[in-house]
């Protein structure tokens, strides 16, 4: 699909999959087809927190 400015990219998971816990890493990319390589690359590594999440 063709993403255009202003897209939001939401994201799920299938039955059966675990909770996401403190100390996991979620890793996600894009990329072109037919290309290895990735345009972007995000990592967050998910840790306890107390109170709603805030981004600086």
């Amino acid at each position: 699909m063709t993403l255009e400015v202003g897209d939001l990219v939401l994201t799920g998971t299938p039955q059966g999959v675990g909770r996401v816990v403190a100390g996991d890493v979620i890793t996600a990319g894009l990329g072109l087809p037919d290309s290895k390589e990735d345009l972007t690359k995000l990592k967050i590594n998910v840790a306890d927190r107390q109170g709603l999440f805030q981004v600086d």
